[in-house]
């Protein structure tokens, strides 16, 4: 993701116009990266794989990147997986930035959403199953994502 070039541009105007245009859920809702995992795993997806994120961006306190599908042993299966990152930030301003950020990014991906759960920023890419792809969306919703 491109958040830090941005970040190293200076993104005063940038961080304003995201968060004038940012439908994101409130910074202080109650929101548990627990909630997300237990959220997807009703939904009848499995976590296949999963790494931390490094992001060095002002506000950035940690996160992970995960593989995610409907059946994690079958190789069939491996080409429909999608990627969902989970970022928590330690203030709102930095949050939305990269909210902006991450929506401007997958805007040309046929299957990718940008979300926001409290601190949580939360982006889902994926390939082909779309229906995989929805289930995780309707997660998303039912925790209050927006």
């Amino acid at each position: 993701m491109g958040i830090e070039r941005i970040a190293a541009l200076g993104a005063g105007p940038l961080l304003l116009f995201g968060a004038a245009c940012s439908s994101s859920s409130s910074f202080e809702a109650k929101a548990a990266e627990d909630d997300l995992y237990t959220a997807l795993e009703r939904s009848g997806l499995q976590t296949c794989s999963e790494e931390d994120l490094d992001w060095k961006v002002p506000g950035f306190d940690s996160g992970k990147t995960f593989k995610i599908g409907s059946d994690c042993d079958s190789e069939d299966d491996e080409d429909n997986r999608f990627k969902v990152v989970v970022a928590r930030f330690d203030n709102e301003a930095a949050r939305d930035l990269a909210e902006f950020t991450a929506t401007t990014g997958v805007r040309m991906m046929k299957h990718a959403s940008v979300w926001t759960h409290g601190p949580y920023l939360i982006v889902l890419e994926g390939e082909k199953d779309v229906s995989d792809y929805d289930k995780a969306k309707d997660a998303l919703e039912d925790i209050g994502a927006k």
